[in-house]
């Protein structure tokens, strides 16, 4: 009867488990309060599971967890260099995911329908959000030509990030991690798969596709194309079919020049091109100008603080300063523009051992990945490490659950099994 017992209590366990993993997915792009509470429910039933000890075990056999978990002790540990330690908390705080999840992943098991179950959750809530955004803007404009004006200057990409809440650039990390997923899934099962889900995959890869352009976010936007690149040399070099790079670089060249014919993307591009790289002054700034400033200012704390950094909480504040000593556009200081480097805002807070740890976070599992021949880990990895060098995907909530939440996932299954072939398992 005790045997019994236990076994209905870690089978119950485990659904409770899965279940949270999938409510944090489908939650995360629309609400940090909804994330959060699936977050703590975790939390809570990996507590109650018991066998805390056994567990732990586990996790430290796993070393790559341990190196996840560094990330966030490490500025823990800088946030006793802070000026305000209330800010520090607050820093921590929302990076607190980088333990949690780690934590608890790291030292469990999930079936492959469970980790199927939460790919289609995370897929199902990116889908839902982004079917409101368009409807939105059908009903705002409704007329072909009304849908025409808001191609240039980036109206559409406005639209859209006010009727979802949500950045542009993390939207689009979202759909192209949706579009990684659903292209694995559809080349491991496509040979089982009925001719429904196989229309159903294209037909998400192709809305997860349009969702892309009509956001226009660049870094998504070539973070794809360069893994695409990659995955297809790679396979050339593996099979010896060369006749499929010359193929693939004609429709690569193909696809260029239907992206610098559409005026949604185009605008975006033709804005580096036709912008004076010097930092933002008055009301004349844009994204790449911006992006000037930040770095110049950067660089310049870096310069004073290279080795330790400035503490946890302190960024913020020493940028902001750098922009008004220096006279850049008020935007800057008033909107708080960070680093937008996921590198060099590691490096800023918390100085060369959060760089080297950052960079081997990412290198790491990316070598193992590559030599398990997990190809989605590698897809997830190469896109995540691009968008990283324009944004701070890992300063903001959103970024955080994200990244935390299926590099776990994806690292969990180097330790469970090897990737198999496509029928084999």
């Amino acid at each position: 009867m005790y045997r019994i017992a236990m076994s209905r209590r870690d089978e119950l366990a485990q659904v409770a488990t899965v279940g949270c993993l999938a409510a944090i997915a489908f939650f995360v792009p629309f609400s940090i309060a909804a994330t959060s509470l699936a977050t703590g429910a975790l939390l809570l039933t990996w507590l109650a599971g018991g066998n805390i000890r056994a567990r732990l075990q586990v996790l430290c056999q796993r070393r790559l967890f341990l190196l996840f978990l560094l990330l966030y002790l490490v500025f823990g540990i800088a946030a006793l260099g802070a000026d305000n330690f209330s800010d520090a908390l607050k820093l921590l705080e929302t990076k607190l995911t980088l333990l949690v999840l780690p934590l608890i992943i790291g030292s469990i098991t999930l079936s492959r329908k469970s980790f199927l179950l939460i790919f289609a959750a995370f897929v199902t809530g990116i889908t839902i959000l982004s079917a409101y955004g368009f409807a939105r803007l059908l009903r705002d404009y409704p007329t072909l030509a009304g849908l025409r004006s808001t191609f240039p200057n980036n109206i559409i990409r406005d639209r859209f990030s006010d009727y979802t809440d949500l950045h542009p650039t993390y939207l689009s990390f979202f759909a192209v991690t949706a579009i990684l997923i659903t292209c694995y899934l559809l080349y491991k099962y496509w040979g089982r798969a009925a001719i429904w889900q196989k229309l159903a995959g294209a037909a998400m890869l192709l809305y997860m596709l349009l969702l892309l352009l009509a956001l226009s976010s660049r870094m998504p936007q070539l973070a794809l194309a360069t893994t695409g690149i990659c995955f297809g040399i790679g396979y050339v070099i593996r099979h010896k079919r060369y006749i499929i790079l010359v193929a693939g670089a004609i429709m690569l060249v193909l696809f260029a020049m239907v992206l610098a014919r559409t005026p949604i993307v185009a605008h975006r591009f033709m804005e580096i091109q036709e912008t004076t790289l010097e930092p933002p002054r008055g009301i004349y700034h844009n994204s790449t100008n911006i992006r000037v400033g930040i770095m110049l200012c950067t660089m310049e704390l870096l310069d004073q603080n290279w080795l330790l950094g400035l503490g946890t909480g302190n960024v913020q504040k020493n940028l902001n300063n750098c922009y008004q000593t220096n006279g850049y556009s008020d935007v800057l200081y008033k909107d708080n523009y960070g680093p937008h480097n996921v590198y060099l805002d590691a490096w800023l807070t918390a100085g060369i051992p959060a760089l080297t740890l950052h960079l081997a976070a990412f290198l790491l599992p990316l070598l193992l990945a590559l030599r398990q021949n997990h190809l989605l880990y590698v897809a997830f990895l190469l896109v995540f490490i691009l968008c990283s060098l324009t944004e701070s995907l890992l300063s903001s909530n959103k970024g955080i659950v994200t990244y935390a939440l299926f590099n776990s996932l994806f690292a969990l299954r180097l330790y469970t099994g090897k990737e198999q072939k496509p029928g084999d398992d």
